[in-house]
C-alpha cells in the first residue's frame, strides 16, 4: 500500500496562495477595497502583498467586488451571501487585528502557536485573580509588562496603560468573544480557500520520478484544499482520501449556518493532572474541534489493515510519502502511528536545506534520536530533495 501524506508545502509547491500571510493579505485587500482605499486601477506592485496574491488573488477580489456575477460567484444571491459573510467574519475580529500586527509566526504551526500564546496568557491571568479591596470583587488583570504582545489583541499598542483589568463577568465575555472570533476567522479562511485559492490555475505538477501519483492508494491530507483531487484525481480514480483537519466546502449554501468543519486551534498545554478538570479553554483545542466537528479519521483503518498478519503478503512493501509536511510535533501522534506500520519504507521530501534540517529536528522529537538513526541507516527512512515541477498538461 502506498500512502501519501500532504502538508501545506504541497499546495505551496503548486504555487497556491495558502500561507497564512497570503490569507492576511487577502483580508487586508478585501477590507481596504471595500472602503475604497484601493481603486480598480491601482498598481498591484504598490500594494505590498506577495507576488502570488498580486498576480492571482487581487484580480479575483476586484472582479468579485465589482461584479455580482463573476468567476467567483455565479449568481447575485451567492455574491451577496459570500460578501456579507466575509464582512461579518472579518470586521471587528480580534484575531484578525492581532495577526495583522503580528506576522512573525513561522508557517501555520507558528500561527497556531501564537493563538496558544494568547490563550495561555489569558489562562495564567485568570488563575492569578485578585480581590478588589473596596468592592471585595474578583479582578483579573493582564500585565502588559509581562505579556507585551497582548496590547495588540486589545488595540492598546499606542497606550501607556500598564495593564488591562476585567471583572469575572467581563473576562467570561472576553473568552466567549475570542472563541466566536476564532470561528469567524476559520469561516472566512474557508471561503478564501473555496472561492479564491481553489480557482487559481495550476500550471505545474510533481514529476513521476518523485511520486507516481496514479499508483497512490491513500491520501492523508493535513491541508484543507482539494489540490490533489483537482490535479491528479482523474488519473487515480480509486484513491481513498482522509482530510484529517477538515476540507473546504464548495457552494455558498454550505455557509448558511456560519459553521465550518475546518480545524484550526491549539494543542494541549496543561499537564495531565489539570487537563481533565480545567476545561475553561477546551474549545480552542484541536482535539475538541476534531471530535465536535466530526472530522475524518479513516487513516486509522488504513493502519489497522496494514497491521494484520497477512498484510505483507497482501500489499507487499508498504510505502509512505511525506510531501510538503514539516513533521511538526503537533502532528506527532499521527506521524508516529504511520511510521510504526510494519514493513514500511518512508520517503520524506524537502524543498530546501533549512526544511531538511527542521524535519530531522522534528522527527527526533517524535520517534527519538536512536530510532531515527537506525531507520536512516537501515534505509527505512529516506530524505529526498523535491524535483522541480513539470508543466501540467491535462
Amino acid at each position: 500500500m502506498r500512502i501519501l501524506i500532504l502538508g501545506n508545502g504541497f499546495d505551496l509547491a503548486h504555487n497556491l496562495a495558502t500561507k497564512y500571510t497570503d490569507f492576511l493579505d487577502f483580508v487586508d485587500f478585501f477590507l481596504n477595497y471595500k472602503k475604497g482605499t484601493f481603486s480598480s486601477g491601482v498598481n498591484r506592485s504598490d500594494m505590498g502583498y506577495s507576488d502570488v496574491i498580486c498576480r492571482d488573488i487581487v484580480p479575483m477580489v476586484s472582479d468579485f467586488k465589482d461584479n455580482y456575477v463573476s468567476q467567483i460567484c455565479k449568481t447575485e444571491m451567492e455574491h451577496n451571501h459570500i460578501q456579507k459573510t466575509l464582512e461579518e467574519c472579518l470586521i471587528y475580529n480580534k484575531w484578525i487585528k492581532y495577526f495583522s500586527k503580528t506576522r512573525k509566526a513561522k508557517g501555520w504551526a507558528g500561527f497556531e502557536a501564537e493563538i496558544s500564546k494568547v490563550i495561555q496568557c489569558l489562562d495564567a491571568s485568570r488563575k492569578a485573580v485578585k480581590y478588589h479591596e473596596p468592592t471585595k470583587q474578583k479582578r483579573i488583570t493582564i500585565d502588559y509588562k509581562e505579556y507585551p504582545f497582548m496590547r495588540s489583541l486589545f488595540n492598546d499598542d499606542q497606550s501607556d496603560m500598564p495593564n488591562k483589568t476585567f471583572t469575572e463577568n467581563q473576562f467570561g465575555e472576553l473568552i466567549e468573544d475570542a472563541l466566536a472570533d476564532l470561528e469567524k476567522l476559520i469561516i472566512s479562511f474557508e471561503i478564501y480557500l473555496a472561492y479564491f485559492v481553489e480557482k487559481q490555475k495550476v500550471m505545474y505538477r510533481i514529476p513521476n520520478q518523485d511520486i507516481d501519483m496514479a499508483s497512490v492508494n491513500c491520501i492523508l491530507s493535513f491541508n484543507y484544499t482539494n489540490t490533489y483531487e483537482r490535479i491528479y484525481g482523474n488519473e487515480n480514480t480509486t484513491a481513498q482520501y482522509d482530510y484529517i483537519h477538515g476540507k473546504s466546502r464548495h457552494g455558498f449554501s454550505e455557509f448558511h449556518g456560519l459553521s465550518t468543519n475546518i480545524i484550526l486551534g491549539i494543542d494541549e498545554y496543561l499537564d495531565e493532572q489539570d487537563r481533565n478538570h480545567d476545561i475553561t479553554f477546551i474549545r480552542f483545542k484541536k482535539f475538541f474541534q476534531r471530535i465536535y466537528k466530526k472530522t475524518s479519521v479513516d487513516y486509522i483503518e488504513w493502519i489497522k489493515a496494514l497491521q494484520e498478519k497477512d498484510a505483507k503478503d497482501q500489499f507487499g512493501l508498504n510505502e509512505l510519502y511525506f510531501y510538503g509536511h514539516s513533521l511538526s510535533v503537533t502532528d506527532g501522534d499521527i506521524i508516529q502511528d504511520l511510521l510504526n506500520i510494519p514493513n514500511v519504507f518512508t520517503t520524506i521530501f524537502y524543498y530546501s536545506e533549512e526544511m531538511y534540517a527542521q524535519q530531522i529536528e522534528n522527527l527526533v522529537q517524535i520517534i527519538g534520536e536512536n530510532e531515527l538513526i537506525a531507520a536512516v541507516n537501515h534505509k527505512r527512512i529516506e530524505f529526498k530533495k523535491q524535483s522541480p515541477l513539470i508543466p501540467n498538461n491535462p
